[in-house]
């Protein structure tokens, strides 16, 4: 009978800031949560450079909830990060990654532990918990990524479809630049935390000029992506993963191509935990990690290898709302991957826009006016807590684009996997991107976005070799969209939506165009989805558990949220705003912090080459005795031949300026 681990089996004891030694002299400061009892128990990781000591407190009541049920946890920040010392000049390094083999050797090697080690994480350190395993630290005996990625150069934040990202080039980055410079809790980092506080200040580096010196797919982002040789993970994986979240492909690459024992939770989630997802329905992922853990890393019977290996939430279809809570739709499973029950058929773009799935009719073509600023309704490229935006009604970017509409459903049409799009195209310009959504389209006119894909056409050959388009030359493109589920209800009609553009998720292309797009027996533009047949998939008696309450370490105030878009009709642009304020007073320590941040990106239709992103953001750590102003600036300005960043950072102690520094440097455009 399979072990209870819903229920706490042991009290526990927290050890705060340990310092684990690593083999340059550098030591990184990690919280231990361990269980308070005799015995040998095993250790999970989570290796996170987002301050565990006040920014990512509230990561700490995972670690509890897993320790009363006999998993010991090591919440550690990376290098140059938090309290740890030392300093850091990009992400996912292969510095950070070895780093952290050395931390699971020592954690492996401490009294209180079996000898087997987990690692786990949601967005970051999910990626870094995949890419540690691609390594195989003897010691490391599963893991479980949440919202991560196999593929860094065309599935992440920085190049999408071989198009640059947009508003989250200054969103993120401006947020690192000023989390970076964040001096260490002096409570929890000793008496040489002004020392490390300098060393970071003058050694750490802006991540972004990194991505824009690797506009194309080459070592640097292969370094850290499983794609180049899944064979490389040794141990078993529990993946998680959204399909709202940004990171919906990755999910199913590995479960398709790992060679280890593999399972899969895909939910209707946002990038945020499943235990308080919007959209619902949530669930008690904790359970579902613990369960993992014990069979894993203690041998115990849990139940969960006795399951199917894929769990995938199956939408049945929403109008589009502002602020979507609950997706209708219902827990399926399969045993394998690609499903059995998905069968590829495709639907041909024809004359008059029609969508139609009995072959390619006559020849023909249709164009449009690339407009810079298509794509404000289709919401931000990864969806977090508070923001989400991506159920609006996609009727205004439909009109600007070139759409094809099949006829209304006698009866329901699922689709479930990752449609497909092959367009023969020709453009005006040496420089232009194809865009295709896939759109559900309600009787009353209603469209809701169900997935989307876009590719720079000048990475036609791949994504490492670009090579300019020849004006007028028709070109046959293939063009993934994302992986989705999604049930067209009798009545509706299905639409792909064309374009080149897909404003604010990716920079606009710099040039003027008018682009075409051709069909007939010849030249047969089509989509091909995944749709579902005589469902053949396991019927299990699984039901995931509710979420559950757990405890707060930090007292946070909201000041609110910004996400709009606003028209410059002087100076021709669209512009998208994004932010937050709030207010932390951490609690176990004498400390507040009030945040701030707002990011802007604008863009025109009539001179597209000509776009901007900036972002600002500001944090006040106060203290009875003293006052740390810092903040952060990131801007990001484009021409036809290239883009311009410059990044300002300004630290205040109580009113005086205390450090300064500026970086500028102009990078060629390389068609994008």
């Amino acid at each position: 009978m399979p072990i209870d681990l819903l229920h706490p089996r042991y009290p526990i004891k927290q050890l705060v800031n340990v310092r684990i030694p690593l083999s340059d002299g550098v030591c990184v400061s990690a919280n231990l949560f361990l269980p308070d009892a005799p015995g040998r128990f095993p250790a999970i990781l989570q290796y996170i450079p987002y301050r565990k000591d006040d920014i990512s407190a509230s990561g700490s009541a995972y670690f509890q909830y897993m320790a009363e049920r006999g998993f010991a946890g090591a919440l550690v920040d990376i290098r140059g990060t938090g309290s740890s010392q030392g300093t850091v000049s990009d992400e996912y390094t292969l510095q950070e990654q070895l780093d952290a083999c050395q931390v699971i050797d020592w954690l492996s090697r401490q009294a209180w532990c079996n000898g087997s080690v987990g690692m786990w994480g949601a967005s970051y350190t999910g990626f870094n918990s995949i890419q540690v395993a691609m390594h195989n630290p003897p010691a490391l005996k599963a893991i479980a990524p949440m919202f991560a990625t196999d593929d860094r150069y065309n599935d992440d934040v920085h190049y999408y479809g071989g198009c640059l990202i947009g508003i989250e080039q200054v969103l993120y980055p401006a947020g690192m630049v000023l989390m970076n410079a964040t001096p260490p809790i002096p409570e929890y980092s000793g008496e040489d935390w002004k020392k490390m506080w300098q060393e970071r200040l003058e050694g750490n580096e802006p991540w972004l000029l990194n991505w824009f010196r690797h506009p194309s797919e080459d070592a640097y982002w292969l370094q850290a992506s499983l794609k180049r040789d899944y064979n490389l993970i040794k141990c078993p994986v529990l993946i998680i993963g959204g399909w709202a979240d940004g990171y919906t492909n990755p999910a199913f690459h590995m479960l398709e191509h790992l060679k280890v024992p593999t399972k899969a939770i895909i939910g209707p989630w946002m990038h945020t935990s499943p235990n308080n997802a919007i959209p619902g329905p949530g669930m008690h992922i904790l359970h579902e990690m613990c369960r993992w853990w014990a069979y894993w890393l203690n041998g115990e019977d849990s139940g969960i290898m006795d399951e199917p290996r894929l769990a995938v939430y199956i939408q049945e279809g929403a109008a589009p709302i502002n602020y979507e809570t609950n997706m209708p739709g219902e827990w399926r499973f399969y045993d394998d991957w690609p499903a059995a029950d998905v069968v590829e058929q495709p639907f041909y773009l024809g004359s008059e826009g029609e969508l139609s799935d009995t072959g390619p009719g006559p020849a023909g073509s249709g164009s449009y006016t690339y407009k810079a600023t298509v794509g404000t309704a289709a919401g931000p490229w990864c969806a977090v807590m508070g923001i989400d935006g991506i159920t609006r009604d996609q009727s205004y970017d439909d009109y600007r684009s070139l759409t094809f509409t099949g006829p209304a459903l006698v009866e329901p049409l699922e689709i479930l996997g990752a449609p497909q799009a092959s367009l023969h195209v020709t453009s005006t310009a040496e420089v232009a991107f194809f865009c295709v959504k896939l759109v559900d389209i309600a009787p009353d006119g209603a469209a809701r976005l169900v997935c989307r894909g876009i590719l720079n056409a000048t990475r036609r050959s791949g994504k490492e070799t670009p090579a300019p388009l020849v004006p007028g030359e028709v070109y046959h493109l293939e063009i993934p969209l994302k992986y989705t589920s999604w049930t067209f209800k009798p009545g509706h009609r299905i639409r792909l939506s064309v374009s080149s553009s897909d404003w604010p998720w990716v920079w606009p292309s710099p040039f003027p165009a008018t682009n075409q797009v051709f069909w007939g027996a010849d030249r047969p533009s089509q989509v091909v989805l995944p749709i579902v047949h005589q469902v053949k998939a396991v019927q299990s008696t699984v039901q995931f558990r509710q979420p559950v309450e757990l405890p707060h370490f930090l007292d946070y105030e909201s000041g609110g949220m910004t996400y709009e878009f606003t028209q410059d009709l002087i100076k021709g642009y669209t512009i998208h705003r994004t932010g937050y304020s709030g207010k932390t007073q951490f609690t176990g320590l004498n400390l507040t912090r009030i945040s701030n941040s707002l990011a802007e990106i604008g863009a025109s239709d009539d001179h597209p080459a000509e776009a901007y992103a900036r972002a600002e953001g500001k944090a006040s750590l106060i203290r009875p005795e003293s006052r740390i102003d810092l903040q952060a600036f990131t801007a990001i300005h484009s021409t036809p031949d290239q883009f311009q960043i410059d990044i300002d950072l300004a630290v205040d102690i109580d009113g005086q300026p205390f450090f300064k520094r500026t970086w500028k440097e102009a990078f060629p455009r390389l068609l994008l």
